[in-house]
């Protein structure tokens, strides 16, 4: 179910009193503004941008990537770490970059390609339901070359995207991650503690009335959790998803997280995204991504996923600042730039409306 108008309301009305604090603080008051039209004022955005550092290897026709972003600003920075190769992708975070401590951890793998036909139609996948599996791995990944482009938004924060096609053309990932806010879609801005996964499958089926989907594989060391509601979804970034969150760190919790729309496009048009709980033991676990039918012998699938972590230091930052000295002329401060950044974003919509 999308956002109502209130909650859009009420989370454009948080942003703008959270630049403010900042704008208080650093430009005595200046006006909010908004270049990429993501909702999210330039100054939250500048506030919580994040140092993204991007390697490939080898260095002729590279195969591999190894991306790191990290906090600036916090009262104590943290850094994730994000690496592909061969269809297998491992995320690492690390709550105090300085310390060098991983804290919590897991590898998903792209396995295989799968068709299931429901022979019992109650949207269960039952023994002897899945009726073909390609795998892919290093055989489908491990020789193309990874493509990288990177632009700047219109805010100034840098994107980064890679391209990852498998030998035989049927499946295509695509890897986007930013300095800052970025709206990938109209339900879904990428926060710049994460990456988006855009899976493209053109598989050729052997059997119409089969579901084509995906075989995924997640391994950790930590503790894992399936099914509750997105960070994403809870702050009103996403709409919609699922979510597998990873957690360690012992006393201090540190979570990453692999998610998921429930919705994908087959040929065109939307549909929900069956999918089967994790199974496993030890750290090793296994499910499965069913896309909706199509009529078509190649079906066209756009399923978006996402890769990142609930960072510690992104709470840090956003908490409103506070001043030593004279807390009444502060808060009508305060309260004065929020009204103006908040009156600023209402004219917007209604220009829009009127539009």
């Amino acid at each position: 179910m999308r956002p109502t108008f209130f909650h859009r309301g009420f989370r454009r009305w948080f942003f703008a009193l959270t630049a403010a604090s900042a704008l208080v603080i650093a430009a005595g008051g200046a006006q909010g503004t908004d270049a990429d039209g993501d909702e999210i004022p330039d100054e939250f955005e500048a506030a919580t941008e994040r140092n993204v550092a991007v390697a490939t290897y080898p260095h002729v026709a590279p195969y591999g990537v190894s991306i790191t972003s990290q906090s600036v600003g916090a009262p104590v920075d943290d850094k994730f770490r994000l690496r592909y190769e061969a269809g297998g992708f491992d995320v690492d975070y690390l709550p105090d970059a300085a310390s060098g401590r991983v804290a919590s951890s897991f590898n998903l793998e792209v396995g295989a390609v799968v068709e299931w036909i429901d022979g019992i139609p109650m949207g269960v996948v039952d023994d002897g339901e899945v009726t073909r599996v390609l795998p892919l791995g290093s055989d489908q990944f491990g020789a193309i070359p990874v493509v990288w482009k990177n632009w700047s938004d219109v805010d100034g924060g840098s994107v980064d995207e890679f391209t990852i096609r498998s030998t035989n053309a049927e499946i295509t990932l695509v890897l986007v991650i930013a300095q800052r806010f970025y709206r990938v879609s109209g339900d879904k801005v990428l926060t710049p503690m994460e990456a988006k996964l855009e899976i493209h499958l053109n598989h050729s089926m052997t059997n119409t009335n089969a579901r084509a989907g995906l075989e995924l594989f997640v391994e950790t060391d930590d503790d894992m959790a399936f099914g509750n509601v997105p960070w994403d979804v809870v702050q009103q970034y996403s709409v919609d998803e699922s979510w597998i969150n990873v957690t360690g760190g012992g006393d201090t919790p540190a979570t990453v997280f692999f998610s998921w729309s429930n919705e994908a496009t087959v040929d065109g048009a939307a549909g929900a995204v069956q999918k089967t709980p994790p199974e496993g033991s030890s750290g090793s676990y296994r499910m499965l991504v069913l896309y909706p039918q199509s009529p078509t012998a190649r079906p066209a699938v756009v399923h978006v996923a996402s890769l990142g972590v609930v960072s510690a230091a992104f709470a840090d930052l956003i908490r409103p600042a506070t001043l030593p000295g004279d807390a009444v002329v502060f808060g009508a401060s305060l309260v004065g730039v929020a009204a103006v950044v908040g009156g600023t974003m209402v004219l917007a919509k209604r220009s829009r409306r009127k539009d």
